[in-house]
């Protein structure tokens, strides 16, 4: 999921900010009932200076397969804290015709200009090839799941997968519907490096699903 923490000296004053840290997923998502929702790309980054946490002004990302741009200025950035320190980004980009790059470059500029980029590569992943089917009980993921759980709305990205539930080697995983939650949940699930497949809100069982439906195809 999240990488560790890269440890970087401190540098002179003046330095330019530095991206220590990049959270970067590919969101396939589908409502309760199955349908897809549009791809989105959810990028977060954590940025120091010579202070400590470094103060963004705007963050940029470019693809060029396909072709896409976006440009978040400081009141279209969504501050998370994790761990004591500050995340900057967003996890509402989404990607035009569903098409997913092979690669992002995200640039931080800070507020005298100052900036640095790095690339994320990521890797190709089809959810049309393997899709989650329902039961009346439960959802059965990918065979390339490697870990899922249940996401309450009130869960933050560090403890979403605390939960989470991994299957022994051939083994489809699954995750049991609760008949009786205590709110709306999501059932969130790492299928690939830097994808996520993402399914709700899940009200309750099997009222919020249609048993025994095999999720379409995304288009």
């Amino acid at each position: 999921m999240l990488a560790a923490p890269l440890v970087v000296p401190v540098g002179c004053s003046n330095s330019p900010p530095r991206i220590e840290q990049i959270e970067l997923h590919v969101v396939h998502a589908f409502d309760s009932g199955g349908a897809p929702a549009p791809v989105r790309l959810m990028v977060f980054v954590d940025v120091s200076d010579l202070d400590g946490e470094g103060e963004i002004a705007a963050l940029e990302l470019r693809a060029n397969d396909p072709p896409v741009r976006w440009r978040l200025d400081d009141d279209a950035l969504q501050p998370r804290r994790r761990d004591g320190r500050s995340w900057y980004g967003s996890a509402d980009l989404v990607l035009p015709g569903g098409l997913v790059p092979d690669s992002v470059a995200i640039e931080v500029a800070d507020l005298s200009g100052r900036s640095d980029t790095r690339r994320v590569a990521i890797p190709r992943y089809d959810p049309r090839s393997d899709p989650p089917r329902f039961s009346d009980t439960a959802v059965t993921l990918p065979a390339a799941v490697s870990s899922a759980a249940r996401w309450f709305a009130s869960d933050t990205i560090e403890n979403a997968f605390t939960d989470a539930a991994r299957a022994p080697p051939g083994v489809r995983p699954s995750v049991t519907l609760d008949p009786h939650p205590i709110g709306d949940y999501w059932i969130v699930a790492v299928v690939a490096e830097h994808h996520w497949l993402v399914i709700g809100p899940v009200s309750s069982a099997p009222e919020g699903l249609d048993p025994d439906r095999s999720l379409p195809a995304v288009r």
